[in-house]
C-alpha cells in the first residue's frame, strides 16, 4: 500500500508497475530495460528506460539512480538491485505512474532508514570494571562477551523488538546473517554482546522517521493489515501511545 506521510502519497515500485500494468490497450506495447552506467566497489549508477511502442513515434521514459555499497541495512549485499528498483520507479514516475509525489515509498523506506542511523550512533559496549553485575542491563562482562545467561539473552532480544519493532529488528538481525535471535550459539557470547549493542542504539518504533517505516513493513507482510491503514493518516497520529497501539492492531491483522 502507498505510505502517507506529511500529507503526501507515495506508491511503492511495484504498485507503480502494477498501475502501469492495469492500463490495458495504452501500455499493451512497452518494453522496460535497465543498463549499468557505472558500477564499481563504492557505489553503482543504473539507467531506468520505459518505451511505449506507438504508430509512428515511440515514447521513451528515462530514470536514473545511485546507490552507495553499505555497511549495513539492504545495500551492505544487494546494493546493485536496490539501484536498479530506484531507477525503475524514477522511470514510471516519468511516465506519470506514481501517486501525488515523484519518489517512490521505496526511497522513502531508504531514507526513513538512513536519517534514523544517522540519528541513533551506535556506541560501543565497553567491559564492565567495576561491577560485572550492575543493573545496565547485562550487556557486556569484563571478559568482553554478554553476561548474562542465553536465556537473558533471548528475553532481552524479545523486549527489544517490541520497543524497535519488527522492521528494525529484523534488518539488524541480517546484518549478523541471522533469521532469528536463538540461531546465536549459546557460548558465543561477544556475538550476542553485539547484538544487543546494536539493538540498544535504535530509535524506539514511535519514533517520527520509524512509525512510518513499521507501518509500512507491517503492511507488507498481510492484505488484511494494508486493507486496515489503507485509510489512515499517519500524520495525524502522534503520540507514542496512539502509535503503539495502532502498530499492536496491525500485529494481530499480520499474524
Amino acid at each position: 500500500m502507498p505510505i502517507k506521510l506529511h500529507g503526501k502519497e507515495y506508491m511503492t515500485v511495484a504498485e507503480r508497475i502494477n498501475l502501469l500494468l492495469s492500463q490495458g490497450e495504452v501500455t499493451r506495447f512497452y518494453s522496460l530495460n535497465t543498463d549499468i552506467v557505472e558500477l564499481n566497489d563504492a557505489h553503482c549508477v543504473i539507467k531506468a528506460t520505459l518505451t511505449f511502442k506507438g504508430t509512428e513515434t515511440d515514447l521513451h521514459f528515462t530514470g536514473h539512480a545511485m546507490e552507495e555499497k553499505g555497511n549495513k541495512g539492504i545495500n551492505k549485499t544487494s546494493h546493485v538491485e536496490n539501484c536498479e528498483t530506484s531507477a525503475i520507479g524514477r522511470a514510471l514516475a516519468a511516465a506519470g505512474f506514481h501517486g501525488s509525489e515523484y519518489a517512490s515509498a521505496d526511497e522513502l523506506v531508504e531514507a526513513l532508514n538512513n536519517q534514523s542511523d544517522n540519528f541513533a550512533t551506535p556506541s560501543k559496549a565497553k567491559p564492565s570494571q567495576s561491577n560485572p553485575e550492575s543493573s545496565d542491563g547485562g550487556v557486556e562482562s569484563s571478559a568482553g562477551g554478554f553476561k548474562g545467561g542465553y536465556y537473558d539473552f533471548l528475553k532481552r532480544c524479545s523486549s527489544e523488538k517490541v520497543r524497535i519493532g519488527e522492521a528494525q529488528y529484523r534488518s539488524t538481525l541480517k546484518e549478523f546473517s541471522l533469521e532469528k535471535a536463538n540461531q546465536v550459539e549459546k557460548n558465543n557470547t561477544g556475538v550476542q554482546s553485539r547484538v544487543l549493542a546494536s539493538f540498544c542504539a535504535l530509535s524506539p518504533v514511535t519514533h517520527d522517521m520509524i512509525f512510518p517505516l513499521e507501518v509500512s513493513y507491517l503492511c507488507s507482510k498481510s492484505e488484511k493489515a494494508s486493507a486496515f491503514a489503507a485509510d489512515l493518516d499517519l500524520d495525524n497520529i502522534k503520540s507514542p501511545t496512539d502509535r503503539g497501539d495502532l502498530l499492536d492492531k496491525l500485529i494481530i491483522a499480520s499474524t
